[in-house]
């Protein structure tokens, strides 16, 4: 199952709606970051069915950035302003939005989802499911706040296997240190992210007692 995603760093969260025109989104993103349209950057899986997504940014005046796939870590980087990423949207997989939802909940930002049918057979099979295509099914703000993800319980590992989108080598955050959960004592609640260092600091053996 498919689904239509719109994703923000801290700085916009709690302000963004997926079910307002995209235009409207991105005038109150850019309005939020004190930027200009044209200097307002998406980021966008380069697909056939985003093509009229791509007007509508256009016709917008912001810039577009493609990637050929991974929209979890197009989500991400909307919470990384080494990235240059204001926002992620467009049409991805419901997994995929699970996994952003988890880790931009540690990182601040927000990430809202609708089932996405490609097509009528797809539709009518989600329906006979019992899927309901007009709800927002996903809903996540920040880790201070009641959303879908009903625990405190997630752990993302983001691994870095390629020099594409996301390389872990060109952000130069030493400082990025959050929560990943609501628990202080967990000693797999420090969420680390620097360059060409270990990104996790745990003893194995809690990662074990963990899973």
């Amino acid at each position: 199952m498919y689904m239509d995603k719109i994703a923000v760093g801290p700085s916009c969260r709690g302000l963004i709606n997926i079910e307002k025109p995209v235009e409207e989104n991105l005038k109150i993103i850019a309005k939020a970051k004190g930027i200009r349209p044209q200097d307002l950057t998406v980021v966008v899986l380069d697909r056939p069915r985003h093509v009229e997504l791509v007007k509508k940014i256009r016709g917008f005046g912001a810039r577009i950035r493609f990637i050929d796939d991974g929209d979890v870590a197009g989500a991400l980087m909307t919470s990384l302003p080494e990235s240059g990423i204001d926002v992620l949207i467009g049409v991805g997989g419901t997994p995929e939005g699970v996994l952003a939802a988890c880790a931009l909940r540690a990182m601040g930002g927000e990430i809202q989802g609708k089932l996405f049918a490609r097509n009528d057979d797809e539709l009518k099979a989600g329906i006979e499911m019992g899927y309901d295509f007009e709800k927002v099914e996903l809903k996540n703000k920040s880790r201070e706040i009641e959303d879908d993800l009903d625990n405190d319980d997630e752990l993302v590992i983001q691994s870095d296997l390629s020099d594409k989108e996301f390389d872990i080598n060109q952000i130069q955050n030493e400082d990025l240190n959050e929560d990943l959960n609501d628990n202080k004592d967990d000693e797999i609640s420090n969420y680390s992210l620097k360059t060409n260092e270990e990104v996790w600091n745990v003893d194995p053996q809690v990662i074990k007692e963990k899973l």
